[in-house]
């Protein structure tokens, strides 16, 4: 028997129809694919003259730019597809005319049907018209096993709606279908939410213009919300989110630029491409009052210097959306998300020269030293050209405000530089083979506590730029010969807080389920992620409101921190809690592994009277050092929770497996006679038992027991007619290897477990197939057996 072809893939474009698919409209669409996925089960064959065949439907929805089906959301005004799969769930068998019912969202604008050849479709409005009360039919002249047919239904939404709910119904007259619910009202709903449509342009240089080796290229990049009829304003806090891989052939060439630093931007490795590549994020974040439809956002300009002397590359450049929180959305115009350049390169037969500047450290804390050290480092080397280095060589760095200049290093010293404390430096050395020069390092110390930091930011960054010039170097190519060092003031930690039940101050055991009185610790774990240590004259708070059903313990676990508790006598009446200060003075470092301090607070669990069960609740905060910016000004806060159990259960678990040679020869495939083919029968025993020496007294019986035994590894999703290529087992007749059902005969009647059929066939969205026995009310001392038969070959 063939493949089942419901169980693979299918690509339904929207245009043009493929292998004689017809499009009931003339309508121009963009392209698309669309994916099915159908799990089949035999279940009925032909009946004398009626039919008695599972018929079965895969309704998915999607839109043009995600290629995700049934996503939760889209864009208003965006191409949305919902596609049905019509096909016949048997390994044979067909019916005739069968009927299939499509209801879309009544204000949603039709775009035409792509269905195959023969399907006759009615009832649909005209192209770019509501489908208001329209109900559609698709007749399919005949729909077999093993031939599933696709029709695309596709609309725009145009509105903002928490219900864009379409359903789809098959039918055949004269069929008696036992299985309802894979083929009638099966739905689907999006939700639509009003998103702007942004676009990105490369404005310069221009396209196809050639670039000498050397020259500093400037990719300006300009990103726009567009007047498109379904562009909506970028709302206050959402962003505009920009990616540039570097262009090959050449290198960055400092930082991107936008005016008044309205973009930000983040340099890193994308690993993921082949091969990896360099790139720039960068972000526009939308202020008060969000950016109007048809508004561009600021200039974003990107620098990178040629280095190869010879061919071309393409600059690419995509823009994306993001909520204020962070989500990533599609806008109704995808198209216009990306954009391309080229330049064409050509070589520099003279000399060019490139400068970069770094500094070390990076960061200063705002609160350390009023004087602090750092030391720059000045690297200039030989970009193109066959010419070495000559005549007059000098670096001049003109200082900031607040940075002095103290010394050369005596290893720049002896390899030829000599600075005055302007400074200005020149080289009288000897140049490297490869045309470089030897690194220009040099130290300063930095007035920390002249600097102010913004207050919003908490931080201050003071840029150094340097210029190189050499006598042999042809204006033309000192572009990039001036490089930029950025050093910031940061008064800024960043403190996060984790809070865990442990049974003890040391080591990481967990406390499960408690009983009444018992004592247990919250830890309570502060860590500076931050760039600047927390110094030990700024002090760390972390208030603990305790659950009501917990009493503060006083223990010497809690050093170094020092905690107080208010009251300082538990309540006791469950209602009122007892609240724990607690203060660090020994500051917390920025550096792994000393960046994290350890809080025991030991307390005391009691379950209200009456009560057999509860739940502890109750959380911490941690609020920043006074006289720092911290990244969240505000408290952080985090929750745990412990599980409070007057009595006890005790719940255990066995498995045997067996093998049942020649159990079932009419399931057996051909020449099958004894273990491959046979019935493998695993047993799970369960039970709630009394350990030895208790009292059942202090025992409960078990509310609701659930045994889950996975199969995945037997259940395998490889369905196909065909043979094992290397042993040339043949498969049941599911198209598997193994057949598995669950067998609940030994379970006592009283503790009948849910054991559902483990069936080779799954609804589509449904979860792996397990086999799971649930047991109401498992009494001490009692077990029950869940028999699962799994059949081999």
């Amino acid at each position: 028997m063939p493949s089942n072809p419901l169980s693979r893939a299918s690509a339904a474009p929207l245009a043009p129809p493929p292998d004689g698919r017809r499009q009931s409209s003339p309508a121009k669409m963009r392209p698309a694919r669309f994916m099915v996925s159908l799990l089949a089960v035999p279940l009925l064959g032909m009946a004398g003259g009626a039919y008695a065949l599972d018929l079965q439907v895969n309704h998915e929805v999607r839109y043009y730019g995600n290629a995700t089906a049934n996503p939760n959301d889209g864009p208003v005004g965006g191409t949305y597809t919902y596609s049905a799969s019509s096909g016949v769930n048997d390994p044979s068998g067909s019916v005739n005319n069968a009927v299939l019912v499509q209801d879309l969202p009544d204000n949603a604008i039709f775009q035409g049907i792509v269905a195959p050849a023969g399907v006759n479709c009615t009832g649909q409005p005209a192209v770019g018209q509501p489908i208001g009360s329209a109900i559609i039919s698709c007749t399919f002249p005949t729909l077999s096993a093993g031939a599933p047919q696709v029709v695309d239904f596709n609309v725009i939404l145009p509105a903002e709606s928490t219900s864009n709910v379409a359903s789809v119904s098959l039918t055949a007259a004269g069929n008696t279908d036992g299985n309802n619910s894979n083929h009638d009202n099966i739905t689907r709903n999006v939700t639509t939410y009003e998103r702007a449509d942004l676009a990105v342009d490369i404005t310069g240089p221009a396209d196809g213009s050639t670039q000498q080796q050397g020259t500093v290229v400037n990719w300006t990049l300009q990103v726009s919300n567009t007047n498109s009829p379904y562009a909506y304003p970028l709302k206050a806090g959402e962003k505009a989110v920009v990616r540039f891989p570097l262009p090959a052939g050449t290198a960055w060439q400092g930082s991107p630029s936008s005016p008044g630093n309205a973009w930000t931007c983040v340099q890193s490795m994308d690993n993921s491409a082949t091969p990896p590549v360099s790139v720039q994020t960068c972000e526009y974040t939308a202020p008060a009052g969000g950016l109007a439809k048809g508004a561009n956002l600021p200039l974003l300009t990107v620098p990178v210097t040629v280095t190869a002397d010879t061919g071309n590359t393409n600059a690419l450049v995509s823009v994306a959306g993001q909520t204020s929180a962070g989500a990533p959305f599609i806008d109704a115009y995808p198209d216009n998300n990306n954009d391309a350049s080229s330049i064409v390169f050509a070589p520099n037969s003279q000399l060019d020269m490139v400068l970069n500047k770094s500094v070390a450290p990076t960061t200063l804390d705002a609160a350390g030293a009023a004087t602090q050290s750092v030391v720059y480092t000045l690297r200039a080397t030989r970009n193109s050209g066959g010419m070495a280095p000559s005549g007059n060589i000098a670096i001049t760095d003109t200082l900031p405000a607040g940075v002095t200049f103290t010394s050369v290093t005596s290893a720049s010293a002896a390899a030829g530089w000599s600075c005055n404390g302007n400074i200005s430096c020149t080289f009288t050395g000897a140049v490297n083979g490869d045309g470089s020069l030897p690194d220009l390092v040099f130290n300063a110390d930095v007035d920390v506590g002249g600097v102010t930091v913004n207050p919003g930011t908490g931080t201050a960054v003071i840029a150094n730029t340097a210029t190189l010039s050499v006598q042999n170097e042809p204006v033309a190519s000192t572009g990039n010969n001036t490089s930029t060092a950025n050093l910031t003031v940061s008064n800024r930690p960043s403190l996060a807080i984790n809070k865990a039940a442990r049974a003890a101050a040391t080591g990481d055991t967990g406390v499960g389920a408690i009983a009444d009185g018992t004592e247990f610790y919250w830890r309570v774990g502060v860590t500076n992620n931050g760039a600047v240590d927390v110094l030990p004259t700024q002090t760390i708070t972390v208030i603990d409101e305790l659950d009501a059903k917990l009493e503060y313990v006083p223990s010497t676990d809690e050093a170094p921190w020092a905690c107080t508790v208010s009251p300082a006598a538990w309540p006791g009446d469950y209602v009122a809690r007892q609240t724990v200060t607690c203060t660090l003075d020994a500051g917390i470092s920025r550096t792994s592994p000393n960046n994290v301090s350890n809080l025991n607070i030991r307390v005391r669990a009691h379950i209200p009277t009456g009560q057999q069960f509860a739940t502890i609740a109750n959380q911490a905060s941690v609020s920043c050092p006074a006289g720092r910016n911290c990244v969240t000004p505000s408290a952080l806060t985090n929750n745990a929770t412990v599980s409070l159990s007057e009595k006890k259960a005790d719940l255990s678990i066995l498995k045997d497996a067996a093998i049942t040679p020649d159990s079932v020869p009419a399931l057996l495939p051909a020449g099958s006679t004894n273990a491959s083919g046979s019935e493998v029968v695993y047993t799970l025993r369960f039970k709630n038992a009394l350990p030895a020496g208790q009292n059942a007294v202090d025992f409960q019986t078990a509310q609701t027991v659930t045994v889950t035994d996975d199969v995945i590894n037997l259940l395998n999703r490889n369905v196909s007619a065909v043979a094992d290529p290397v042993t040339g087992a043949p498969r049941y007749v599911n198209n598997r290897f193994v057949i598995a059902e669950p067998d609940t005969t030994n379970f006592p009647p009283a503790i009948r477990p849910r054991c559902p059929r483990s069936r080779p066939w799954r609804q589509p969205d449904a979860p792996t197939p397990t086999k799971a026995a649930a047991a109401r009310r498992a009494s001490p001392a009692r077990s029950a057996t869940c028999r699962s038969v799994t059949r081999n070959t």
